[in-house]
């Protein structure tokens, strides 16, 4: 099987002076965005334009000239490069948004705004290391087996990390988080597929996503379905609680630092809970079957009804796609994306007559040509699933593989793209009556 990207997270637990080191490097990428977001707002002022990647790359070189600032230069080169790559991103995608608006079209959801300034917060942080970073990936010998050892990352020393797996392929790129005062190392590697093509149980699966039931899958002998997890909901009362204690302590206070944190937590426990959900859910639809079915819903717009918008962000419905997208290509299945103008609800999988549209309180109903009693949920899991038999039998299912692509965008896809430059080039392809950008405290 052909070698794919994939990505793997470790908790690190770095030493106090590597975390001394970590939080200068994030405070200068810091300091270098919010010098590109002065410059920008400087020089659309005075000739009303924007400079990009490779004008901003461009200024670093010389911005680690400068003195007084020379410490610049203490910091891999490649996060400040990555400061500018999404810097670039954040400014295309807040004129693509502002274009459209302009010319008329809804957006599906609410408008990008340009880049501001950053302030400096206690508990998050994210540095951005090339490949060449990472020298030496060792497991602990006592138990090879499991994912625990040292990193060693260049400037740095030897990390100590433990979680995940170990990546086994070629690294491509490292990134360090500190999220509500826990750090943790995302390497991104290219390899073989984690799983091996299996046999599936069944031949097709089809699956129809929903708030009341999270989703109910046919595969042809039963109809089973799964209840919303809600982990957000569950968790309020004590994320109430805890933002009450926050809001009590006086800004800038020790105190209040403790119990940011103390929240953070909760949210980032919140956030696992989901993720491991949705990957054990996404992890039993690819090993089943050959062929997955699901409804195109769009999550977007449902979020922008107010009364649902919490409970659909809840159920992370979107993020089941995408991984049963990227898990169905591993694994050699086939993943089926109906059109969400495609009726399901209110058509009878029986004998195909189609309905009024149902309320979303009718849960039972009864089709009118056969006198069939159906379930709502189990009836458009069975034509989502008879659906996508039959697109794969016409030979054009949508592959798995396939990449959306990001509202507002125009062009080839930009993603990672442009991340690199040419330390030799300088300022060479800077006009020449500009200038790097005023370097001024936008702390």
């Amino acid at each position: 099987m052909a070698a794919v990207k994939q990505a793997v997270v470790f908790r690190a637990y770095p030493t106090k002076e590597q975390q001394a080191m970590l939080r200068s490097w994030m405070g200068a990428c810091r300091f270098v965005w919010n010098q590109f977001v002065a410059y920008n707002k400087d020089l659309y002022a005075a000739r009303r334009r924007f400079a990009f990647h490779g004008e901003l790359s461009a200024f670093l070189p010389e911005m680690k000239r400068i003195e007084g600032y020379e410490w610049l230069a203490d910091v891999p080169a490649i996060s400040l490069v990555d400061v500018a790559r999404s810097y670039d991103l954040a400014l295309r995608n807040a004129l693509a948004d502002h274009k459209a608006i302009r010319a008329g079209k809804k957006l599906g959801g609410k408008a990008r705004g340009f880049p501001v300034f950053k302030r400096k917060r206690e508990g998050e942080g994210r540095l951005y290391l090339s490949s060449q970073s990472i020298t030496a990936l060792e497991p602990t010998l006592d138990a090879p087996h499991k994912a625990r050892g040292t990193v060693t990352v260049s400037k740095l020393g030897d990390l100590r990390v433990r979680g995940g797996r170990w990546p086994n392929g070629r690294i491509l790129s490292a990134t360090m988080a500190l999220k509500a005062g826990q750090w943790f190392l995302s390497i991104r590697f290219e390899g073989e597929a984690p799983w091996t093509g299996a046999a599936p149980e069944v031949g097709a699966v089809g699956g129809d996503l929903g708030l009341a039931s999270f989703l109910t899958w046919d595969d042809g002998a039963e109809v089973r379905s799964i209840g919303p997890p809600r982990h957000l909901r569950k968790a309020e009362k004590k994320l109430k609680r805890q933002q009450r204690r926050v809001s009590r302590c006086a800004k800038g206070s020790v105190r209040r630092k403790r119990r940011v944190r103390v929240l953070g937590r909760i949210h980032r426990q919140v956030a696992n809970r989901r993720s491991d959900f949705l990957h054990q859910t996404s992890h039993m639809l690819t090993a089943k079957a050959g062929v997955i079915g699901l409804e195109d819903l769009g999550v977007q717009a449902m979020q922008r009804n107010r009364r649902l918008a919490k409970s659909v962000g809840d159920a992370g419905m979107a993020e089941l796609v995408r991984q049963i997208r990227y898990k169905a290509d591993w694994r050699g299945r086939v993943f089926v994306r109906i059109d969400r103008w495609k009726r399901s609800t209110g058509v009878c999988p029986d004998c195909g007559t189609v309905h009024e549209r149902l309320d979303l309180s009718v849960r039972i109903w009864t089709c009118e040509g056969c006198g069939a009693v159906h379930d709502r949920d189990a009836a458009a899991a069975r034509v989502i699933r008879l659906h996508a038999m039959e697109l794969v039998g016409r030979g054009i299912p949508e592959p798995a593989s396939v990449t959306r692509r990001k509202r507002g965008e125009s062009g080839p896809l930009r993603r990672g793209r442009g991340l690199r430059r040419k330390s030799a080039q300088g300022t060479a392809n800077v006009p020449s009556h500009e200038q790097p950008p005023n370097l001024v405290a936008a702390e």
